[in-house]
């Protein structure tokens, strides 16, 4: 009874209502659960989805499509932002033979992408590297290595001349990694939409022919295709240039900083068509 549940300190909005299943004549009378709250009508403004805990926000918040739906969420509350980014929500690249029998996670970087949805973030797990040969991104995402040093999330791409280890045709943004690729392959190919690395490593092995070589290729327009580069921190080593742009994009905000433990440390913009259209670019 209501009394009852009121002698054990439960609050109102807490218990069920009840009511008897008669619909078998003859029968004993039974108890049968709803799903509705007995609430006050005084107390209704005051019950909300914040209520409610982390835990049982983040399983329904795996049913939403992260892009729109969590970016949109992501606005309405401080609380709602961070559980947004909680890594509980993430897709992540295992060998680990334990870990496969986890919740979204999966043996290869190809069938994580493939498994995604818009705006999900990837994260691989360091140490063993993961190979990548052409694999192909047609909606927006994220990929960050599980480590806080770079060196210890590594891509290989040992692809053929002129693959690439990731094909970008949507937005994305690379944090945390190292890509290595081939002489004459390439370890990012830059199609369409907004590129993002920040605090990565890139690198080509050396080749006699070098100078037909960058770690970065670029085939989008930015003025049709409304698509940019933003390289922010990221060691480029290799090749004759760290971007071949062939479109007629030019290199904007450059700077540059040597160090003896890390190399040539880049931050620069591509976007803006170039003054010339005399072939790729620096």
């Amino acid at each position: 009874s209501w009394s009852t549940y009121c002698e054990h300190g439960m609050a109102e909005s807490q218990v069920q209502r009840f009511h008897w299943n008669e619909s078998l004549p003859g029968t004993p009378k039974r108890l049968k659960k709803v799903h509705s709250f007995m609430v006050p009508e005084e107390e209704d403004a005051s019950i909300h989805l914040d209520i409610l805990d982390d835990t049982v926000l983040l399983r329904i918040f795996k049913y939403l499509t992260p892009l729109p739906d969590l970016f949109n969420i992501a606005l309405v509350c401080r609380r709602f932002h961070e559980l947004k980014n909680d890594e509980r929500l993430w897709l992540t690249v295992s060998h680990r033979s334990t870990q496969l029998k986890l919740p979204r996670t999966y043996p290869s970087l190809e069938d994580a992408v493939s498994s995604s949805r818009p705006g999900d973030t990837i994260v691989l797990e360091p140490g063993k590297p993961h190979v990548i040969c052409g694999v192909n991104v047609r909606w927006p995402l994220q990929f960050v290595g599980g480590s806080s040093l770079i060196t210890e999330t590594q891509l290989v791409c040992p692809g053929g001349e002129y693959e690439s280890g990731l094909e970008c045709w949507a937005s994305c943004r690379i944090a945390g990694l190292t890509i290595r690729a081939n002489p004459l392959a390439s370890c990012l190919s830059h199609h369409k939409g907004r590129l993002i690395l920040e605090s990565c490593a890139l690198r080509n092995d050396t080749h006699p022919l070098e100078h037909l070589c960058a770690p970065i290729r670029t085939s989008c327009d930015s003025t049709k295709e409304r698509g940019r580069i933003s390289v922010v921190e990221t060691r480029i080593e290799g090749g004759a240039k760290a971007i071949s742009c062939f479109a007629g994009e030019r290199l904007q905000q450059v700077r540059v900083i040597y160090t003896s433990n890390s190399g040539c440390v880049f931050w620069f913009e591509v976007g803006g068509k170039a003054l010339t259209d005399d072939g790729p670019m620096k």
